[in-house]
């Protein structure tokens, strides 16, 4: 019966610990998933410039 006060604050900290651990990861997958679709649609944008005007020969 002496253990079980002792046990619930470590279990609070560890619950505590872990929502947050689990909210950084999340958050920082988020950012990560953003920053690759700018990403993507930036080479998307680099990709179709040059071949929008393919024919314009500079004299």
């Amino acid at each position: 019966m002496s253990t079980e006060p002792n046990s619930v604050p470590s279990n609070d900290r560890y619950a505590r610990a872990a929502s947050s651990l689990g909210f950084l990861v999340f958050a920082v997958a988020g950012l990560l998933g953003a920053a690759m679709i700018s990403l993507v649609r930036r080479k998307a944008a680099f990709a179709t410039a040059p071949a929008a005007t393919p024919t314009t020969p500079v004299t």
